[in-house]
């Protein structure tokens, strides 16, 4: 597979292929498979529950996930923060408008419904503060804060998680299989989005992340399916995107990257999608 196609516009194809690596690689050996797939199976793979298929998976916007108690702890050094209680309907009907914007993008909707397999709602650190998560090594789980009701721009905040999250979970799923960068390759830039020095391989995730991102965007606003306030949001998003990706010009002739991920990094630079005409 091109490091090229992984760049937005992919095939719906794309994600299934990478998905069914991950099955053999990762799943399999342990006795799962990604239609019993759920974060609690995987991280305590003796677990008895695990059998069968899971009903709850036809739809990815019901994937939400409560973890148990010890598979909870293992996130406590990472300050993960799970609340207390949760609500599946609500959560759920959040994101069935997020579906609905999907819809944008036939490969980004494809990429989501394959890698998003467990959802796990996390708190925030505060009104209009949005929290996600997701970990290499957990192939199809990813973790996001839910806005409140009445924030903002909530529905396009929460699409932006997911989108966020599921495009670390494929990248990292086509480096299983190609990698993108050596070994030793402990090389640190400057991250526009941390606001520090960050190792080779979290920038180049955060470029194909945020490359995509700017993608939906873009395609979100030509479609006309946004409301006058999601607009202005949107079109400020691709705006701040497109400045903080011009300021790691130079990353890809990195020596750290291996020849796909300098193939991807060039592809990603030389990529972009304005929406100043639309």
């Amino acid at each position: 597979m091109s490091p090229q196609n992984l760049l937005p516009p992919w095939p719906e194809s794309l994600p299934s292929t990478l998905a069914d690596l991950l099955e053999k690689e990762m799943l399999l050996p342990i006795g799962l498979s990604v239609a019993a797939y759920c974060t609690d199976a995987f991280l305590t793979p003796n677990k008895e529950s695990r059998t069968g298929e899971l009903k709850r998976r036809v739809m990815w916007t019901s994937r939400i996930e409560t973890l148990s108690v010890e598979t909870a702890r293992r996130f406590v050094p990472l300050g993960i923060r799970f609340p207390p209680q949760t609500d599946p309907p609500e959560a759920s009907e959040a994101l069935r408008k997020v579906d609905v914007l999907l819809s944008v993008d036939s490969g980004i909707r494809s990429s989501v419904e394959t890698f998003v397999l467990a959802i796990h709602l996390i708190e925030s650190e505060g009104p209009n503060y949005d929290c996600s998560f997701s970990d290499p090594e957990i192939p199809f789980s990813i973790f996001l804060s839910l806005p409140p009701v009445g924030e903002a721009n909530r529905t396009l905040r929460l699409l932006e998680a997911v989108v966020h999250e599921t495009m670390h979970l494929q990248l990292t799923a086509f480096e299983r299989l190609t990698p993108t960068v050596f070994e030793n390759g402990d090389e640190t830039w400057f991250s526009p989005w941390k606001k520090s020095r960050r190792k080779i391989g979290g920038i180049l995730h955060g470029m194909y992340v945020f490359r995509s991102l700017e993608f939906m965007y873009t395609a979100l606003i030509a479609s006309g399916l946004l409301e006058e306030v999601d607009d202005v949001f949107a079109r400020r998003r691709v705006n701040t995107i497109t400045k903080e990706l011009g300021e790691l010009r130079g990353v890809e002739e990195s020596e750290a990257l291996t020849r796909a991920g300098t193939t991807l990094l060039r592809a990603i630079m030389n990529s972009g999608f304005n929406c100043a005409d639309i």
